[in-house]
């Protein structure tokens, strides 16, 4: 194989690899973004080009996950879980709306951490579904619309 198609190849792989990370980050909310991209730089800078495998919120968290190659030294490995552990920690302290303080609350099943004017609007969203899906249960017809 010759150096340009070793190049392309290269380039195709690199290119592959920022579209799933993009992919997976436009999973969350933009609040987390700022998040992300500074622990993706830290972790290209610890480990080189790796993959990204999933990237969610859950329980009112990030949730990071990467395939990580047990061929480099253990010191970068323990650095990356360690950077991967402090960015889910500072995501349970960000609203994952807007990227300003938040805290982690219960809404109708599920954990958000947000800061409180988006707590306050998914109330009245899940609010308002929930009348929905009562009124609809009853046969009735729902009028109005959320606060």
């Amino acid at each position: 194989m010759d150096d340009d198609t070793s190049r392309a190849e290269e380039l195709e792989q690199h290119e592959a690899r920022e579209e799933q990370f993009r992919a997976e980050r436009a999973k969350v909310g933009a609040g987390w973004h700022p998040i992300i991209d500074d622990l993706h730089t830290n972790l290209e800078m610890l480990l080189g080009e790796y993959d990204v495998l999933q990237i969610k919120e859950q329980y009112g968290g990030l949730r990071y996950y990467l395939l990580l190659d047990f061929r480099l030294p253990l010191q970068s490995r323990v650095q990356a879980l360690q950077a991967i552990g402090e960015a889910e920690r500072q995501s349970l302290l960000t609203c994952e709306g807007c990227g300003q303080d938040g805290d982690t609350q219960y809404h109708g099943g599920w954990y958000k951490t947000l800061c409180p004017k988006h707590h306050d609007e998914v109330e009245d969203v899940m609010s308002h579904a929930a009348r929905v899906a009562v009124s609809n249960w009853l046969g009735v017809e729902e009028t109005g619309s959320p606060r």
